[in-house]
């Protein structure tokens, strides 16, 4: 079997290093540089091991592992420049499986290389169940999940209710396309509309509180749509 590492690191050289230590025959490895790019990936193709910082600056790198972590069950290693040991505890409580340095130089790549060998071991040899890749919706810096019902916006989750949930993947499926307040009462709320606005509106206004840099722009007396300009 093919093995797939996907690496999630703001730092294109370590990327690049890691990435080109790791590869061979039978491993394929592949990185992402921001947040979003990394999530898109992992949501799209079947990997055996993820490596990421938790020291991102795009986000919370310990709350993105939790998340990954409801989502997915394959290893994770985290890595760090920092090399703290009050790190390594709240990243293997949050998720991880093991926890590196970020590597540096040959002997630490090597370290990196067997620690990663030997999740794979462990993952397809023992507890590996295979799980299935989703569709997601993208729109922008806007990435949803529908069948895990996740949403994360330039990397960081969102806690979205179930009707603003409904409501923002409507949007996100069409970017830039206006949905009626007919269309959006009668998909998001499975209910005929009889006139009122009041209740999106309220919804709308929640999501735009919830999250300031999603462009939901209103269509006088016709209803609402999402523009892909939030990037």
């Amino acid at each position: 079997m093919e093995n797939k590492i996907l690496i999630i690191d703001d730092d294109l050289e370590s990327c690049k290093r890691i990435k080109y230590h790791l590869q061979n025959d039978w491993t394929d490895v592949y990185y992402a540089t921001s947040v979003h790019d990394g999530l898109k990936q992992l949501m799209t193709r079947d990997y055996t091991v993820l490596i990421m910082d938790v020291s991102l600056c795009e986000t919370d790198g310990l709350l993105l592992l939790k998340e990954i972590r409801k989502m997915k069950t394959l290893p994770i290693i985290a890595m760090s420049s920092k090399g703290d040991l009050t790190e390594k505890a709240q990243a293997i409580s949050s998720g991880a499986d093991d926890y590196l340095i970020k590597p540096q130089g040959p002997d630490d790549l090597e370290d990196c290389m067997l620690h990663t060998q030997s999740l794979i071991r462990r993952y397809t040899e023992l507890n590996h169940i295979h799980e299935p890749t989703y569709s997601i919706v993208s729109c922008g810096s806007l990435i949803m999940n529908p069948e895990r019902r996740t949403a994360f916006f330039k990397g960081s989750p969102m806690n979205l209710t179930r009707k603003e949930y409904d409501m923002l993947r409507l949007l996100a499926e069409n970017p830039g396309r206006v949905y009626t307040y007919e269309q959006i009462f009668g998909q998001v709320w499975n209910e005929e509309y009889v006139g009122s606005a009041n209740t999106i509106s309220k919804h709308v206004s929640r999501l735009r509180k919830k999250e300031p840099g999603l462009e939901i722009e209103a269509v006088h007396d016709l209803g609402y749509r999402l523009n892909p300009k939030d990037n």
